[in-house]
């Protein structure tokens, strides 16, 4: 893939947008005016080492729990018919543990922890701006990036209830416990 061709990347602003699959992606590249191709690919495996730690890198995160419950909601719909679903083809019949065992902890780049995302495996540079999904409403996008004009929350999952039994919980926030630590979130 050649430099001038890699998704999620603005050369003229020298910026790079990670996107963390279920944490508000599709509107923060939008907002960003981003277009084109997009990847869900760490960035150690994306984005060159010399774009990394010279480019202003962004990532938006999320409460690893409602991340993991938005995900399983849009796999599981009835219209989902994405690569998962190649891989899974029972996908929309799946129970909420089946879909953590079978699909978020098979190192699926849709359900890994968000820390993987916010790091490059050969360099000691963080992302540069890690926002959290939750304080998208009050963040300072004017100040950072020079954009006066609403947050566009686009392909928004609707809450609703899904039972996680305790059992079920506690491994969940196990499998995502660098995500409570690195990123503050409360379990």
């Amino acid at each position: 893939m050649s430099k001038e061709n890699l998704p999620n990347v603005c050369h003229k602003r020298k910026l790079v947008f990670v996107h963390n699959p279920k944490a508000a992606g599709t509107s923060f590249r939008t907002y960003l005016g981003f277009d084109g191709r997009t990847s869900h690919v760490f960035p150690t495996h994306l984005i060159p080492l010399n774009i990394w730690e010279t480019y202003q890198v962004v990532v938006v995160v999320r409460d690893p729990i409602d991340r993991f419950i938005s995900s399983y909601k849009y796999h599981t719909n009835e219209k989902y018919n994405g690569a998962i679903l190649r891989q899974f083809p029972s996908l929309h019949s799946f129970e909420i543990r089946e879909y953590f065992y079978k699909v978020a902890t098979k190192n699926l780049h849709i359900l890994s922890p968000q820390y993987l995302y916010t790091i490059h495996a050969e360099s000691h540079k963080r992302a540069d701006i890690i926002i959290k999904y939750e304080e998208l409403s009050d963040f300072d996008f004017k100040s950072i990036f020079n954009i006066d004009k609403m947050f566009p929350f686009l392909n928004k999952t609707e809450p609703s209830q899904i039972s996680i039994d305790a059992e079920l919980l506690e491994n969940m926030k196990y499998y995502y416990k660098i995500d409570y630590e690195h990123f503050e979130f409360h379990d």
